[in-house]
């Protein structure tokens, strides 16, 4: 006879004497006394309770076999308990039925109560030929009275309080009775033994808004759930005690409360995971390692996550737990974060690779360690070593596992040993006194002394004379032998120059002279050739002797010539005074009145609006009064250029006189008269002369007659946010403060850095602030904008400190015009700024410093959604949809200013999410 209290003792011994008697069975059912024999009786059919009720649940199913693979069709993948109802049904701790799990079923209590005993692994302990005969006002149905007397006898209920509350409602069978909120929380305490903690925390007072709606009995259970993680309020502020408990949410409370519960189910595996490769995981269980097949649809979990990931991105050597039949899993949970793993760090004193042994010095002791063929060696940059490369004498980190009675040794980072290793790299950087060379990509650079006696030769095979042969961005094969570079031969050159005297030149090399001695070098098929003062210059633009930089690329063909010592005059808006064809001397005049005789020839470049004319067909165009630009050497005209439009800043504007005076860009002066001309400046209509100031940029363009000026295009920046890049179509959109997006073509516009220098489009990313500057209403120019974001730790007269998200810190001048952007309203004083304030630092379209400041938002963590990169918080109230955020690679994690991981966030904690440019910067914990 199971045993129960006193009381209920007497109520069994009772009827057992009356069946002896002969009048039981009658006698109990004139009575209304709930009796079963529960040997002989059925589960109840699906649909029998009250709440539909699984057939399986109530257990007819085989709850002691393996697992089987199970798809829900009415849990969708994505589903918020698709983890917990996945687990716990291979557990066959919830059971569904027909292909379906009925997430938003509810539970009933006599049902919770077999799930708790399955979940605890007592459920195969009931004593099926015992009589169980509860009170008449305690009604449960004939197939779980087993499974509530064994609870009563285990303290997953209180007798006297499950009575009681049955006593109480006379309406609601209390089997049959939906299980709430506040009950299920307390079964789960109970369940995991915490009945100490619950009773501990009855006196503390409810931290939920409504906790003035739970029940006696049930805050000791509450406080204690929710401070050992089990369970927690529907929102911050609430519980709703009352409220029930769906087959989702029963499932969840399992899943949860599984950390403290040592039960192994049926197919279920623990153990660390040492290698996933493809669709097999191995785990060390049990001491020995076995190797399981995912199925096609296993479902892989990462700790503290319910979103499914690939096996491959669950962490090696952490624990597991893997659910399935035989050899194949279909559940796999990574259980923690951290690798078991120790390092030992030492002297390497003798390898004896017969034995898999290597003998370490660590500290004054001798120290063993066994490793396999999957040991992996490599040196202090992570990069890869033959297992060669691991010598006596070297220094040594070895890591090996923490899980093992004889641990296994995973890797060995060599940190100083003599390196013996060949391959190809690129260098990076040269020190010819220091006699070093480091080459390697990014973080896996590598700084090499250089043998007295190292061979180093050129791309050509040529011997080179000592390290100032090789230059940063060769490409080479290299030789290291005991931590020397040995040898290295140069594959691939870096594009170098030379300088020299130019000579001569024919259609395949050009020939220099160097103190005198003449040198020749090939051609490539392309050649740029600069010219100060000098557009489109080419080849034939070079006079002997001309002081000249060559350009010459890895193949040693000369790619680029700059003529550097020539003096070349220039001219702008000078007016021709006559041209004699006979002599080709061309005489000007300049607007400072300077006149000059120029000689033409064949080789002077004359251009007309883009047109490149042979001097032959100009000679119309040399007509006396006409405008021109000229450049010229001495007394030869080396360019000229009819001109159609002046650019430069305007230093006098005069709508009573009609004149404006510029000064252009080469530092010339020019003024011309003005023809009721037309105003064009982006973003302004119906913009008149009068509003051009002097300072401001402009392009002039002339009449037909090249005297007076009839548009005037004022040169306007507009700063954009970069919203897409199309590379192949040459196109950019781009999204301005008022929220408009505009497309671009940049095949005629100028890409330039905020230095000046030359940027490619596919260099230009999503979310870069650019400035595009127009002439006019065209867009010519397109620079992009710095941008400093961190955090202000201090200030002084006219300058802000950042510490720089990503690393490293920087003072910014605030200049003039300045303006400071917080709490959303605009200062010009600094004053408002303080140090610890989260902000952005740029320059606006004026070249104005603007500094914004994001105020941050106060938030209650929830969880770390690790497929997504997001962090979940708590929701404010039941209206409240901004409460995931979205991380990004960079965004920093910190707590009292330290960097830290996400992972260690915990629930509850208060945070302030920082946000700059509609990305999140940084997450705060307070």
């Amino acid at each position: 006879m199971t045993q129960f209290s006193s009381g209920y003792k007497t109520f069994v011994w009772v009827l057992a004497f009356s069946l002896l008697t002969g009048g039981g069975a009658a006698s109990a059912a004139q009575s209304g006394t709930n009796t079963s024999a529960a040997a002989g009786t059925a589960a109840p059919a699906d649909g029998g309770s009250a709440i539909a009720s699984f057939a399986n649940d109530a257990g007819t199913a085989d709850a002691s076999g393996a697992p089987e693979p199970i798809v829900f069709g009415d849990v969708k993948a994505g589903h918020w308990a698709e983890k917990a109802i996945t687990k716990l049904s291979l557990q066959k701790i919830i059971i569904g039925n027909n292909g379906l799990f009925r997430p938003s079923a509810g539970v009933t209590q006599e049902e919770a109560v077999l799930m708790a005993l399955r979940f605890i692994g007592k459920d195969k302990t009931v004593d099926n030929s015992q009589e169980v005969i509860f009170p008449e006002s305690f009604v449960v149905d004939n197939y779980y009275k087993k499974y509530v007397a064994l609870a009563f006898q285990l303290g997953l209920l209180d007798q006297t309080d499950e009575y009681g509350a049955a006593a109480a409602d006379a309406v609601n069978a209390w089997g049959r009775k939906t299980a709430s909120r506040e009950w299920m929380t307390k079964l789960i305490v109970r369940s995991v033994g915490k009945t100490d903690a619950a009773a501990s925390a009855a006196g503390q007072p409810s931290s939920f808004a409504d906790a003035g709606k739970i029940g006696i009995g049930y805050v000791g259970y509450i406080n204690a759930a929710v401070s050992l993680g089990l369970v927690t309020g529907v929102t911050a502020q609430t519980f709703e005690p009352q409220a029930s408990v769906t087959r989702a949410a029963a499932a969840t409370l399992f899943s949860r409360a599984e950390a403290y519960v040592p039960v192994t189910f049926a197919g279920q595996t623990d153990g660390v995971l040492t290698a996933v490769s493809g669709d097999k995981v191995t785990v060390y269980t049990g001491g020995e390692s076995r190797t399981f097949t995912l199925s096609k649809a296993a479902k892989s979990y990462q700790p503290g996550s319910d979103k499914t990931v690939t096996a491959d991105k669950l962490t090696l050597y952490t624990n597991i737990r893997l659910i399935g039949s035989g050899t194949t899993a279909y559940y796999a949970e990574q259980l923690d974060s951290a690798p078991q793993v120790k390092q030992l760090e030492g002297t390497v004193s003798k390898i004896v690779p017969s034995e898999k042994k290597i003998w370490l010095w660590v500290g004054n002791d001798p120290i063993s360690i066994f490793y396999d063929e999957s040991l992996s060696v490599k040196d202090s940059s992570g990069a890869p070593l033959a297992f060669s490369s691991l010598t006596v004498d070297s220094s040594v980190v070895v890591t090996q596992d923490s899980f093992r009675s004889t641990p296994v040794t995973l890797s060995v980072e060599v940190k100083s040993a003599p390196v013996n290793t060949s391959g190809e790299a690129k260098v990076a950087s040269v020190d010819a006194a220091a006699g070093t060379v480091t080459f390697g990509e990014g973080d896996k650079q590598q700084t090499w002394s250089v043998s007295a006696d190292a061979v180093l030769t050129g791309w050509d095979g040529r011997v080179l004379g000592n390290l100032s042969g090789l230059q940063a961005g060769d490409t080479i094969a290299y030789k290291i032998q005991n931590s020397k570079l040995v040898s290295a031969s140069v594959k691939a050159a870096a594009a170098r120059t030379v300088s020299g005297a130019f000579y001569g030149k024919d259609s395949s090399t050009i020939t220099y002279l160097v103190n005198g001695s003449p040198e020749t070098k090939f051609l490539s098929d392309s050649v740029m050739v600069t010219i100060g003062g000098m557009n489109n210059a080419t080849l034939d633009d070079l006079y002997k002797e001309d002081s000249l930089q060559l350009t010459v690329d890895d193949t040693g063909k000369v790619t680029a010539v700059t003529v550097t010592g020539r003096k070349v005059g220039t001219l702008a808006g000078a007016q021709i005074i006559g041209y004699e064809t006979g002599t080709k001397v061309l005489t000007v005049k300049g607007t400072d009145g300077t006149l000059l005789a120029l000689q033409l020839t064949d080789k002077t470049a004359l251009d007309f609006n883009g047109t490149t004319l042979p001097l032959a067909a100009a000679g119309s165009l040399l007509a006396q009064g006409h405008r021109i630009s000229v450049a010229y050497n001495g007394t030869d005209a080396i360019a000229i250029h009819f001109v159609h439009q002046y650019t430069g800043t305007v230093t006098a504007l005069s709508t009573a006189t009609g004149k404006l005076t510029m000064q252009l860009e080469d530092g010339s002066s020019v003024t011309l008269s003005l023809s009721s001309p037309t105003v064009e400046w982006q973003g302004k209509t119906g913009a008149a002369v009068t509003d051009i100031k002097a300072g401001t940029r402009i392009t002039a363009m002339l009449d037909s007659n090249q005297e007076k000026a009839n548009v005037l295009k004022v040169f306007q920046p507009v700063q954009y946010t970069i919203g897409s890049v199309d590379t192949q179509a040459k196109k950019i959109r781009l999204q301005g403060a008022d929220g408009k997006v505009t497309e671009f073509s940049t095949s005629d516009m100028k890409l330039q850095d905020d230095g000046g220098a030359a940027v490619a489009l596919s260099a230009l990313k999503q979310g870069g602030t650019v400035n595009v500057t127009f002439a006019g209403t065209t867009p010519a120019t397109l620079t992009t904008v710095t941008v400093t974001a961190g955090r202000i730790n201090s200030l002084s007269t006219g300058a802000v400190s950042l510490d720089i998200y990503g690393g490293g810190s920087t003072t910014i001048q605030l200049g003039t015009g300045y303006s400071i952007i917080k709490n959303g309203s605009v200062s010009s004083s600094a004053a408002v700024l303080a140090p610890g304030d989260r902000a952005e630092v740029k320059k606006n379209a004026e070249g104005a410093v603007v500094v914004t400041v994001s105020a941050g938002t106060a938030r209650t963590f929830w969880r770390y959604d690790a497929a997504l990169n997001q962090i979940i918080t708590k929701r404010k109230n039941i209206s409240d949809t901004d409460y995931t955020y979205q991380l990004t690679t960079s965004t920093l994690i910190t707590r009292s200013g330290a960097a830290v991981s996400v992972s260690d966030l915990r629930e509850g904690d208060a945070l302030v999410i920082y946000k700059l440019n509609g990305a999140i910067v940084e997450v705060a914990k307070q």
